[in-house]
């Protein structure tokens, strides 16, 4: 539903797959890769904006823009995902991956889904797993 109450058919999906970016063990990572439909035995090369990438999953044939295999695209030389394609053909394309007060995530992500025009996602500071939003926390301390 929309603010005006208005049923939508589908939802705009924002959030890439976040058990693969803050997967802490090998095992986690295996785990949350197949959780997506990704085969993490399966890896072919491809490019990504600038980056030489290892495409956990395989990729198809052709347009490395295309694809339509669920799977990870990590930077062959920072070793970071640069991008995610889930099974229902929305790709995550993320930069600046990396640690910021704990939580591992991009500072920017850019969302194209089949029928939706690009979403591009800013992302100033993540919030550590538990914390309260400034605000709420602003308003248990008030009398």
């Amino acid at each position: 539903m929309t603010r005006d109450g208005v049923r939508v058919e589908r939802a705009l999906p924002l959030i890439p797959p976040l058990e693969v970016l803050q997967a802490g063990t090998a095992t986690a990572v295996v785990d949350a890769l197949r959780s997506m439909g990704v085969d993490p035995a399966r890896v072919d090369l491809g490019m990504s904006s600038r980056h030489d990438c290892w495409v956990i999953g395989g990729r198809d044939p052709g347009d490395f823009d295309a694809n339509t295999r669920p799977s990870v695209w990590v930077d062959q030389e920072s070793q970071q995902p640069v991008r995610i394609d889930d099974a229902n053909g929305v790709q995550y394309r993320m930069s600046d991956v990396s640690p910021k007060d704990g939580v591992r995530f991009p500072s920017q992500i850019d969302v194209r889904a089949p029928g939706w025009p690009l979403q591009r996602i800013q992302v100033a500071t993540p919030a550590p797993p538990g914390a309260r939003p400034p605000e709420a926390a602003g308003a248990a301390a008030a009398p």
